[in-house]
Formats: structure tokens, sequence, C-alpha cells
């Protein structure tokens, strides 16, 4: 079955409905009367996302180091928000985006130059998350995907800058000049918790709005299928009536 699916999506997107119905009606001559229904519910890839499973499968060695760089963003990531390692963050960052890229410019050659920055996204959003990622490097995505943003989830919460003891003898004056940049220093503190703290969030709202999109679209399958097999309860219903009749 898994080889049969595999070569479905590597093979011809014009031919792609033609081949999937066959192998339904194949495996429902077989027996296999689940899986063949499974198959036949197959959609057929948007042009986009056929040009992404075909450049997955060629190139699985790219794929894994696109994973790969996403994840050390991740860490670099947390490393920052502790307060460590702020440089490598960049680095990683360029990493992982100059491998999107690559692989956005082997779709546009695949595909045309039309589909490069959906490709782009896709990428993107599959190396951050584990369920597409696998989707990925299986070479079966059916459509494109829309980066929900790479935060902060179930990161560490930033470390707090210790506040200043005061000495009980009052100090000398000092020069005005040190007293500002001492608060200027606990003011960008405090701006990168909060720009750390607005990532978060948003990297949760994201997370969350593209669930949904997924729940609408499931709900959606869920309804057209229902609708389906109505339709043929009540057909198959008829027809019994009117031999029962007859």
């Amino acid at each position: 079955m898994t080889e049969a699916v595999d070569e479905l999506f590597a093979g011809s997107l014009d031919d792609f409905v033609k081949r999937r119905d066959a192998l339904a009606r194949e495996l429902k001559k077989a027996g296999d009367k689940d899986t063949a229904a499974a198959v036949k519910q197959l959609r057929k890839p948007s042009t986009a996302a056929w040009a992404v499973n075909q450049v997955a499968r060629r190139s699985p060695d790219a794929i894994d180091e696109l994973i790969a760089a996403a994840r050390e963003v991740h860490a670099a990531q947390a490393r920052a928000v502790q307060g460590k390692d702020g440089s490598g963050l960049r680095t990683a960052t360029d990493e992982w985006r100059k491998r999107i890229n690559a692989l956005a410019a082997a779709v546009a050659k695949e595909a045309g130059e039309q589909y490069r920055d959906d490709a782009a996204s896709t990428f993107e959003a599959a190396s951050t998350s584990d369920e597409w990622s696998a989707m990925l490097k299986a070479g079966r995505l059916m459509t494109t995907l829309s980066p929900s943003g790479f935060g902060l989830q179930d990161m560490p919460d930033p470390v707090l800058t210790p506040r200043r003891t005061h000495r009980s003898v009052q100090p000398e004056p000092e020069p005005e000049s040190p007293r500002d940049d001492d608060a200027i220093a606990r003011a960008r503190d405090r701006l990168e918790q909060l720009d750390a703290a607005l990532d978060k969030a948003t990297h949760r709202l994201r997370r969350a709005e593209q669930r949904l999109d997924q729940a609408r679209a499931a709900v959606a399958d869920a309804e057209q299928a229902q609708e389906k097999a109505k339709a043929e309860r009540d057909e198959a219903a008829d027809a019994l009536r009117a031999i029962a009749e007859g």
C-alpha cells in the first residue's frame, strides 16, 4: 500500500486522478475496501505542492538539512531569550533561510518561477512542524503551507535583570551620565523582555489560527463525505423499494 501511494504522488500530476481511481478500484477488487476508500479520498496536489513533493523526493538529504537548520534556529532563540549567545540567532536564521531559498529555487526550476514564493512558504512551515516535516519527507503534500511564525512556544521565560540594591549610606554624588546609562540599560532590558513576550504571544496566535483553518477544512471534508454517503444510501434504499414493489 505504501509503495503504491508513493508511486501515485511521484507520478505525473496530469493523470493523478486517473491513477488514484485505478488504484482504489484495484484495492477494492482485492477486498481491501477501507484502504480503497482512503485512497479515493486523496486529493490531487496543487501544482506547487506537487513540485515541492518532487524536489523533496529527489533531495532527501537537503530536506533533512533544512529541518536540522530549523531546529538550530529554535535552539538559538531559546539561548537568546535566556541571555546566552544572542549573536548565534542571526547566523542560524541566515543558514535556515539559505536552505529554504535553495529548495524554493529548485521548485521554480521544476514547475515555474510563479511557484517560488508558495514553495518557500511551504518549506518554511513544514520545517518547523514535526507533523508537516514528516509529510514533506514522504513527498505527499496535497497543498502548500503557510508559516505560522517561528516563535518562542515552550521556551523558558527570559532571564530577568536582577534588581539593584541601594546602599544604606548616602553615596557620593555621581556624574549625570552614569545614572543615565544605568536607566537606559534597564529600559533596554525591559524592552527585550517585552519583545520576547510579544513574539511568544504572536506565535501562539498564529498556531491557533492555522489549527482553526485545518479544523474548518476537516469539517468541510467530513460534511462532503456525509452528503455523498447519504446520497448513496438514499439511492440504495430507492432501489430496494423498487425491487420490493416490483
